[in-house]
C-alpha cells in the first residue's frame, strides 16, 4: 500500500500510532505500514509526543519550531522599515544582534505576516485562508464584540500575523485596532461607500502606517488611494500619490507591486497626454509581464496596449489570459475585451457578433452589464443599425457601475452625437458634443476633452506626441482630409485605418467629417466603406429622416425641415406606431398586430391599410417604395424599406437616464440640466384623440413615468432646496396631467 508522507490525521490517530510503538516493541516500520503511514511521519510524532506530551501531537510542525514572539516580531520590522529587504540581508543582520536564524526562517516569518507571496490575482489583497485555528480565534472575538468589548475583542486580533477575510474587522472602532488591522479593514471596505471618503481613509492610514513604522504597509494604502482617485477622477492628487510610491518602492524587487505601479503611472500619464513617458512605463511592463506569467497581468497589460491603440497586440495577451483561466467570470470579460477592441474596433462585424452570441450562452450575468451594452451599440452602428445603438448607448449608461458614470456619459455622447451626425441632425450633434464638454474639463479627462473638441471643431491641432496614439492619428489624418479635400488623404486616412486595427472605429468618426465620403460618391469614386455605413442619411440624402415630436400635439419634420400635415387621429395612430415599432430601415409590424389594433372586426384589413398608408405617404411628401406590404417569408407585414423615424420620446428616456447617471455620479449640477431639458420636451397631453388601444396604453404609459419621474425630480429639488424650480415644474406637469394625486400631494407640500 502506497504511503502517504504529508498525510493530515486526526489526534486520535496519532496518539493510537505512537502508544501503540511504545507497547508493543515492534521494528518502527512495522507500526508506521500498519498504521498506513510513512515510518519518518511516526518519528517525528514519537519525538514530539516525548518532549512536550500531547500538545506536541496538537502543534504542527512548523508550530513546534516557532521562534519567540518578539523575534518574530523583530523580523517582521525588518521588512516595514526596509521594503527593498532580502531575506540573505535580514538574517545577516539578526546574525549581528546574535540571533540565529535560518533564511527559510525569515522567509516563513514574511510569509505569515503577509509581506511576500502575495496573490497571483491580486497582489493588493492582504487577507489569508480561514484555517480551523482562526475560525476558532476570530469566533472568541465576535463573542467579546457582542458584549460590546470591543478593546478584547480588538487585542485577539492584534496579535495574528495576518487576517483571513471577515466582516468582523468593520465592527470595531478603528481606534482599538494595530496599524496593519487597520490596513485589512481598509482592503476589506476598498469597494464600498464613497470613494471620496475611501481616499482621505486610504491616506490618513498610509501616514499613520508611516509614522508606525510600516512602511512597506503603506505602500499597499497608497495603492488603494490611487485606485479610489482614479475612480473619481482626480489625476493631479493621483501624481502627487504616484510620485511619493515611487520615491518608497526605489529598490524593491517585488514584480507584481513594480508592475502595478508602473501601469498606474502609464494611466496617469496618457490622461494627462504626457504620451512619450506612458509608452516608457509600457516598455517597462511588457519586459516585468514575462517574469509573471498568469491571466491577471496578461489582461492588465492588455488594457495598456488598448489605452494606446495598439488592439491588435492587445488580442494576443487576452487570448493567452483566456486560455489560461478557470474563472468563467475573468474569461467572459476578456471574450468581451476581445470583442469590442479586437473585431468591432477593427470593423470585423461578423465576428464581433460571434463573440457576444458565444457570451450571452456561457456568461449571461455578463450580457446585463455596461461594458456589453457598450459593444453591442459599436456593433449596431457598424451594421447600419442607428435606432438600436442608440438604444444600447443609453442602456450602457443605465448599466454603469460605480465609478463608471463619468466614463460611461463620455462614451455615449459621442456615441449618440454620431448617430445624430449620421442621420444627418448636425444641431443635434453638437448639443450632444458640447454638453458635456465641462463636466469633462471638470474631472480633468485631458483625453476625452481634445477629442470632443476635434469633433466640435476639426481645425483643433492634435499635439505630436497624441499622434503616437493610434486613434489620434487617425483622427488628425480625418481631419487633415477634411481640411484638404483631396482623395489622397482620405486614402490614406482609410489605408492607415486598415492597417492599425481601426477600421470600426473610422466608420464611427467619418461621420464627422463627411464631405470627405460625398466627394467620392460625387465623382463615382470608391470609398471603402461597407453599404450599411454608405447607406446613412449624411452619404445618402435620398434617405428621409422623420422627426416626431408626440409629447403632446403631434408636429412632424422631415430632414430637419417642419411640416405642416392634416393627419386625422388614426393617421397619426398609425404615424407614430411606425416610429416606434418600425423606426429604422428593414423593421417591420406584423399586419395582424395592425389589424387587431385598427380594424379588429373588419374582413378587408388589408384594403383599409393600404388606402390609409397611401394618405400618409401623400401628405409626408414620402416615396410609394419606402412603405411596402410583404408576405414573402411567411406572415403579411409592413416593412419600412428606408426611412429613419426619431422621436421626441425617445430623446425623452435618454435625457432622463443621463439625468439619473450624473445624479448617481455626485454631478447633480449636471443632472438637474438634463432632468428639465427630458421635462422641457413634454408640451401637453400625448395621443390627445387618438381612441385605438394602442395609443390609449402608450399613453397610459407615457403618463405614469412622467409623473413618476416629476415626483422623484421635485422631492429630490426640494431636499436640495431648490423649491422654485420644483414648484415651476409641477405646475407644469399639473396642466398636462390634471388631477394627479402625486402631484397634487407636492405642490401641497411646496406651500
Amino acid at each position: 500500500m502506497p504511503l502517504n508522507k504529508n498525510v493530515r490525521c486526526p489526534l486520535k490517530k496519532k496518539i493510537a500510532a505512537v502508544k501503540d510503538y511504545l507497547k508493543a516493541r515492534q521494528p518502527l516500520r512495522d507500526i508506521a505500514r500498519r498504521h498506513e503511514i510513512s515510518h519518518s511521519t511516526l518519528w517525528h510524532w514519537i519525538k514530539r509526543y516525548q518532549s512536550r506530551g500531547r500538545q506536541g501531537l496538537v502543534e504542527s510542525k512548523i508550530q513546534s519550531r516557532r521562534l519567540p514572539r518578539e523575534i518574530e516580531t523583530n523580523v517582521m520590522r525588518l521588512k516595514e522599515r526596509h521594503p527593498e529587504m532580502t531575506v540573505r540581508k535580514a538574517r545577516k543582520m539578526m546574525k549581528q544582534a546574535g540571533i540565529g536564524i535560518s533564511i527559510y526562517g525569515i522567509w516563513r516569518i514574511w510569509k505569515d505576516y503577509g509581506l511576500i507571496k502575495n496573490k497571483r490575482d491580486d497582489p493588493l489583497d492582504v487577507f489569508i485562508p480561514l484555517t480551523s485555528n482562526l475560525d476558532r480565534t476570530i469566533n472568541t472575538a465576535r463573542l467579546y464584540i457582542e458584549k460590546e468589548d470591543y478593546k478584547q475583542a480588538a487585542h485577539i486580533l492584534n496579535c495574528l500575523p495576518s487576517m483571513p477575510k471577515t466582516q468582523v474587522l468593520s465592527r470595531i472602532p478603528d481606534r482599538y485596532l494595530s496599524p496593519r488591522r487597520k490596513l485589512d479593514r481598509l482592503c476589506l471596505e476598498r469597494r464600498e461607500g464613497s470613494y471620496e471618503l475611501f481616499a482621505a481613509r486610504a491616506r490618513r492610514t498610509s501616514l499613520m502606517l508611516e509614522r508606525k513604522g510600516y512602511l512597506y504597509s503603506s505602500i499597499r494604502a497608497d495603492f488603494y488611494e490611487l485606485d479610489a482617485l482614479d475612480i473619481i477622477g482626480q489625476p493631479d492628487k493621483k501624481e502627487e500619490v504616484l510620485k511619493k510610491l515611487s520615491e518608497k518602492m526605489r529598490n524593491i524587487r517585488n514584480y507584481p507591486l513594480r508592475f502595478l505601479l508602473w501601469f498606474e503611472q502609464t494611466y496617469t500619464a496618457v490622461y494627462q497626454l504626457k504620451i512619450n513617458r506612458a509608452i516608457e512605463y509600457i516598455e517597462k511592463c511588457r519586459r516585468c509581464v514575462y517574469l509573471l506569467p498568469h491571466p491577471y497581468y496578461w489582461e492588465l497589460f492588455g488594457a495598456l496596449l488598448v489605452l494606446i491603440g495598439k488592439f491588435k497586440n492587445a488580442r494576443g495577451f487576452y487570448q493567452k489570459a483566456v486560455a489560461k483561466t478557470s474563472n468563467h467570470q475573468i474569461s467572459g470579460r476578456l471574450i468581451l475585451q476581445m470583442a469590442r477592441y479586437a473585431h468591432c474596433y477593427a470593423g470585423d462585424y461578423r465576428k464581433c457578433r460571434g463573440m457576444l452570441a458565444r457570451l450571452k450562452k456561457e456568461n449571461p450575468d455578463l450580457t446585463q452589464g455596461s461594458a456589453y451594452n457598450l459593444t453591442n451599440a459599436y456593433l449596431n452602428f457598424g451594421n447600419g443599425d442607428l435606432t438600436d445603438a442608440a438604444r444600447h448607448f443609453v442602456k450602457s449608461l443605465e448599466t454603469a457601475s460605480r465609478g463608471k458614470h463619468t466614463n460611461r456619459i463620455y462614451a455615449a455622447s459621442v456615441g449618440l452625437a454620431g448617430i445624430s451626425r449620421a442621420l444627418n441632425q448636425k444641431k443635434e450633434a453638437r448639443i450632444y458634443l458640447r454638453k458635456y464638454l465641462p463636466l469633462i474639463k471638470k474631472t480633468r479627462l485631458l483625453r476625452e476633452e481634445l477629442l470632443l473638441e476635434c469633433f466640435i471643431d476639426p481645425h483643433t491641432v492634435i499635439p505630436s506626441e497624441m499622434r503616437r496614439i493610434s486613434p489620434f492619428n487617425l483622427l488628425n489624418r480625418l481631419q487633415q482630409a477634411h481640411r484638404t479635400g483631396k482623395v489622397g488623404d482620405y486614402r490614406k486616412a482609410f489605408h492607415f485605418a486598415e492597417a492599425r486595427g481601426l477600421a470600426g472605429l473610422f466608420h464611427r468618426w467619418i461621420v464627422f467629417f463627411p464631405e470627405s465620403v460625398t466627394r467620392l460618391l460625387e465623382k463615382g469614386k470608391k470609398t471603402g466603406l461597407p453599404k450599411t455605413v454608405l447607406n446613412f442619411p449624411v452619404f445618402n440624402q435620398r434617405i428621409p429622416v422623420y422627426h416626431l415630436k408626440l409629447l403632446g400635439e403631434l408636429r412632424v419634420t422631415k430632414n430637419e425641415k417642419y411640416l405642416k400635415p392634416r393627419l386625422s387621429p388614426k393617421e397619426k395612430s398609425l404615424l407614430i406606431h411606425l416610429a416606434l415599432r418600425a423606426e429604422a430601415p428593414g423593421k417591420f409590424i406584423a399586419l395582424t398586430l395592425l389589424g387587431q389594433n385598427f380594424w379588429p372586426k373588419s374582413l378587408h384589413m388589408s384594403i383599409l391599410l393600404s388606402h390609409l398608408l397611401v394618405k400618409i405617404k401623400a401628405k409626408l411628401r414620402m416615396a410609394s417604395h419606402l412603405l411596402t406590404v410583404s408576405s414573402r417569408g411567411g406572415e403579411p407585414k409592413l416593412i419600412n424599406n428606408g426611412i429613419y423615424f426619431t422621436t421626441d420620446y425617445a430623446e425623452f428616456i435618454s435625457l432622463l437616464t443621463q439625468a439619473r447617471t450624473l445624479e448617481l455620479s455626485g454631478e447633480w449640477h449636471f443632472s438637474r440640466r438634463e432632468y428639465l431639458r427630458a421635462f422641457a420636451l413634454c408640451r401637453g397631453e400625448p395621443f390627445k384623440k387618438m381612441y385605438d388601444g394602442w395609443s390609449e396604453d402608450k399613453r397610459r404609459g407615457i403618463i405614469n413615468h412622467l409623473e413618476t419621474e416629476t415626483g422623484r425630480f421635485a422631492r429630490i429639488c426640494m431636499e436640495r432646496g431648490n423649491k422654485k424650480i420644483a414648484a415651476k415644474l409641477l405646475n407644469k406637469i399639473a396642466g398636462i396631467i390634471p388631477g394627479s394625486p402625486g402631484i397634487n400631494e407636492l405642490q401641497r407640500l411646496l406651500k
